[in-house]
């Protein structure tokens, strides 16, 4: 399956993920991690539940770095 390309740039105001949210291809989110927050890109279109959660490997969502 060919996924579409991501936008790279972590913005300042980048939105936390939450469940029942629909996200679009290329929407930011981020998880706050070990004292620091990971940020994350929507690779396929969806509704959140607890199973589409952003983590490493996910079919949801690409990893983009670390704030």
């Amino acid at each position: 399956m060919a996924t579409a390309a991501v936008q790279t740039r972590i913005g300042s105001a980048t939105p936390i993920w939450d469940k029942n949210r629909s996200w679009r291809v290329g929407e930011h989110c981020s998880l706050w991690v070990n004292g620091g927050v990971d940020v994350y890109a929507c690779i396929v279109a969806h509704v959140s539940t607890a199973a589409t959660q952003p983590r490493p490997g996910s079919p949801y969502w690409q990893f983009l770095g670390r704030r």
